[in-house]
């Protein structure tokens, strides 16, 4: 690879630029074969370098971009694709995703190549490595970090000011819009939406009330409360997607609208009665989100092969695949991509998900 062939590169530009002597680099290259760091980091260990020459360097050496972390604000959804292990472990800390391109800052593109094989076979992307200095990417992680933590305990204050409470079928304690039940739904809603999920399952089994998160297709758990939060949950969704709130033996469907971090995200809910009490699903539908043939994490032979096939004056095209995986973000990337002045495009969805400027968009009538 490209590190390995510039090896002996960045031996020289250390002895002649920095006067590094034989017996420095051979330490170090020591070092290195025990630990498998890097010859820079080994050297940084040492004493011999800073953090700063090092990050400097590996720029110089492998024309890698360095980057000033400040001005990169961190998207729960862009972070989490990569592991906190991971992340913790190599110092890794992801900025952005654009298509299947994943940016990831690193201060030691030698740690950073260890674990690309991993990053790469979890997020479907292409990882492309930026510099940045070590302490702004500790800092970075840290101030992530604490983020989650204060979300977290927001939460269980006031899963404990619930389980306080002498009635949880109080009607005025559901009702409350600044109260803790519409308060824990409003941040488990916005928690959802910026780590970039699909859906929100609420959960109600024998024992405990579970929250999940779709990301990426997969339902990942993110709380988990006493069993006792059903109705009281299951009552304040209802409430907010002007559904009855009387009715516990049927499935509903129903639907809101919020603003989440300065943007208009729609959201549709289905409830299911089920032993322990109703389950409650919602899809998160974000028009903000840029849906395109680009953005799909398809390779550039996959992305050529769909083209061909949507450019064709004719047939037919199923888009088959589970719950997640990402069928109506699909359609509506082809739709886009056909969108144009000179065609006349018509659609029947069930329901409708995201509208679509210059296409006519008709709602399947079940009656």
């Amino acid at each position: 690879m490209a590190f390995q062939l510039k090896e002996g590169f960045l031996e020289r530009h250390l002895t002649q630029s920095l006067g590094l002597n034989f017996d420095q680099l051979d330490q170090a290259r020591k070092l290195n074969a025990q630990n498998h760091q890097g010859l820079l980091v080994n050297l940084q260990q040492m004493g011999i370098i800073t953090e700063r020459q090092s990050v400097e360097i590996q720029s110089e050496v492998f024309g890698t971009r360095l980057v000033r972390l400040k001005s990169y604000p961190l998207k729960a959804d862009i972070v989490h694709l990569i592991s906190e292990e991971l992340r913790n472990k190599h110092q890794l800390l992801p900025l952005t995703k654009t298509g299947n391109i994943l940016t990831v800052a690193t201060a030691s593109l030698f740690q950073g190549q260890a674990a690309v094989a991993e990053i790469q076979r979890s997020t479907q992307c292409f990882v492309n490595f930026v510099l940045a200095y070590s302490t702004e990417i500790g800092e970075r992680l840290l101030e992530f970090s604490k983020a989650q933590e204060n979300i977290d305990e927001m939460l269980e204050t006031r899963a404990r000011e619930l389980s306080s409470a002498k009635d949880l079928s109080d009607q005025k304690l559901i009702d409350d819009p600044e109260g803790p039940v519409a308060q824990v739904i409003n941040h488990l809603i916005h928690q959802a939406v910026t780590s970039g999920a699909s859906d929100i399952h609420f959960e109600p089994l024998a024992q405990t009330y579970r929250v999940r998160f779709r990301i990426d297709g997969v339902l990942r758990e993110v709380k988990s409360f006493d069993q006792v939060f059903t109705a009281p949950f299951s009552s304040a969704t209802k409430i907010m997607s002007a559904m009855d709130i009387a009715e516990t033996r049927m499935p509903q469907d129903g639907a809101f609208s919020s603003t989440i971090a300065g943007r208009n995200v729609d959201f549709r809910v289905a409830t299911y009665p089920t032993e322990f009490g109703e389950k409650i699903v919602i899809r998160i539908l974000d028009s903000n989100k840029e849906v395109s043939v680009d953005t799909l994490s398809l390779s550039e032979g996959e992305k050529n092969k769909l083209l061909q096939l949507i450019e064709s004056p004719y047939g037919l095209i199923l888009v088959t695949g589970p719950t997640g995986s990402g069928k109506t973000t699909t359609l509506y990337a082809v739709l886009s991509y056909l969108n144009s002045p000179k065609r006349n495009i018509l659609t029947i969805e069930d329901p409708i998900e995201y509208r679509l400027g210059g296409i006519s968009q008709a709602q399947v009538n079940t009656k």
